[in-house]
């Protein structure tokens, strides 16, 4: 993996577009995003997804009427689906 460069923790912007890229493609299988049960880890919005997730699920026409609802969508999605598969 080097070959894409130095990895540079969670702020780093591959990352993020690596996540949005997992999810859309899950997305378009007819799965939910696997980047809702991705955290911030501490500080402001410790304990739920980052804006790039926020914006991702308007981009696809995914986004309900709050984060918390689009969120928990999505997470319920996650937790129905993969136990059957």
């Amino acid at each position: 993996m080097r070959q894409f460069g130095e990895y540079h923790g969670p702020h780093d912007q591959r990352l993020w577009h690596l996540l949005g890229l997992i999810s859309e493609t899950e997305i378009k299988a007819g799965r939910h995003a696997l980047s809702a049960i991705v955290v911030i880890k501490s500080g402001d919005g410790a304990n739920s997804p980052g804006s790039g997730f926020f914006e991702l699920e308007k981009g696809l026409g995914r986004y309900d009427v709050d984060d918390d609802t689009t969120w928990s969508s999505e997470v319920n999605g996650l937790f129905e689906y993969w136990p059957k598969h």
